[in-house]
C-alpha cells in the first residue's frame, strides 16, 4: 500500500495532491513542510475513512511517481482488514463477534492512533481468511519528498 503524490510549484509555493483522495490538498511555501503536512493530512483522511467504515483505495501505479508515501505498517494492516470486511460484506458487529471484541475494543482496533498487537492483526486476518503479502523495503521514513 502506497500513494503517489503529485507535487507542483507555483509563485506561492508548493501544492500536493493525491488522486486516490480527491478531498486531499496540502500547500506550503517550503518543500519539507509540505512533506510533513502531506503525511499528516493523508493520515487524517485514512483515519476518518476507517472510523466511518469507508473503503480506502491505494495507488495502483506508483513506479514512475517521483513522490510516494508508504503509510506505517499498522495503518496498512488496519486498512487491509477494514477493506476486507467491506469486500466480504461483514459489518463491524460481525467482525467484533468473530474476534471476541467488545465495542470499545473494536473501535480502538480501527483507530490509527491506538497500537494493536501483531497477534491481534494475525487473528483478524485469519478470521477473515485473508493472508497479506508483505514486502520489506528500504524506506527513508514516512516522508515522501526527495531533497
Amino acid at each position: 500500500m502506497k500513494y503517489a503524490i503529485q507535487v507542483s510549484k507555483d509563485n506561492a509555493g508548493y501544492i500536493a495532491l493525491c488522486r486516490e483522495f480527491p478531498r486531499f490538498v496540502a500547500t506550503s511555501k517550503i518543500l519539507e513542510d509540505l512533506s510533513q503536512l502531506t503525511v499528516k493530512n493523508l493520515s487524517a483522511i485514512i483515519r476518518d475513512c476507517l472510523a466511518n467504515s469507508e473503503y480506502v483505495s491505494h495507488s495502483v501505479e506508483v513506479d514512475e511517481a517521483r513522490h510516494v508515501w508508504h503509510p506505517p505498517i499498522s495503518i496498512r494492516f488496519k486498512v487491509a482488514i477494514s477493506n476486507g470486511l467491506i469486500e466480504k460484506g461483514w459489518s463491524r458487529d460481525d467482525f467484533a463477534g468473530a474476534m471476541g471484541l467488545t465495542l470499545s475494543s473494536m473501535n480502538n482496533f480501527f483507530d490509527i492512533a491506538v497500537s494493536t498487537r501483531l497477534s491481534t492483526f494475525d487473528k483478524a486476518f485469519h478470521v477473515l481468511g485473508l493472508y497479506p503479502h508483505l514486502d520489506v523495503i528500504e524506506s527513508p521514513g514516512d516522508l515522501f519528498l526527495d531533497p
